[in-house]
Formats: C-alpha cells, sequence, structure tokens
C-alpha cells in the first residue's frame, strides 16, 4: 500500500528560470541544486518537486511511498 507521494518530477526548458519561479512567486523552499536540476519544496510539506532539463528522465513522474 502506498502512504504518500514522495517527490515529482517536472521537465523544464530553463532550470534556473524555474527555479527562480517556484522559490520567488510560489514561495518554495530550494532544498538541492545542480547545473541539471533544482529540487524545491512547498511550505510545511515534506513533498518534494524536481525540476530538471534533462530529456533523458521523463517529462513528469512520481515517486510514491
Amino acid at each position: 500500500m502506498f502512504t504518500r507521494a514522495d517527490r515529482l518530477l517536472l521537465r523544464v526548458p530553463s532550470v534556473p528560470a524555474a527555479g527562480r519561479y517556484w522559490a520567488e512567486v510560489l514561495g518554495a523552499e530550494v532544498i538541492a541544486s545542480s547545473n541539471f536540476s533544482v529540487t524545491v519544496r512547498l511550505p510545511d510539506d515534506e513533498f518534494e518537486i524536481v525540476l530538471h532539463g534533462d530529456s533523458s528522465l521523463p517529462e513528469q513522474a512520481f515517486y510514491l511511498l
């Protein structure tokens, strides 16, 4: 049985711009960052959103626990 969603992967055209948008406009906390991805978390939540620009990864994917 699944207990919760752990993370969501989203492919974005610009990782730096998407990371800034999620942090500055939506109030997300940046918890990890590299040249290829930014991981954010919304306030008061454990759910992670991974914004990436890697065409070898799924465009969208959920990881469940």
